[in-house]
């Protein structure tokens, strides 16, 4: 149980991750335009 709420949780946290990176860059990348 725990190995895989740690995999689900990684899982997670890396999708989350790269949702705040694309806005951050889509962000920045309006102001620099």
């Amino acid at each position: 149980m725990g190995l895989i709420w740690q995999i689900l949780l990684t899982i997670v946290l890396g999708i989350i991750i790269i949702i705040i990176k694309n806005i951050v860059v889509e962000e920045v990348e309006d102001e620099e335009v």
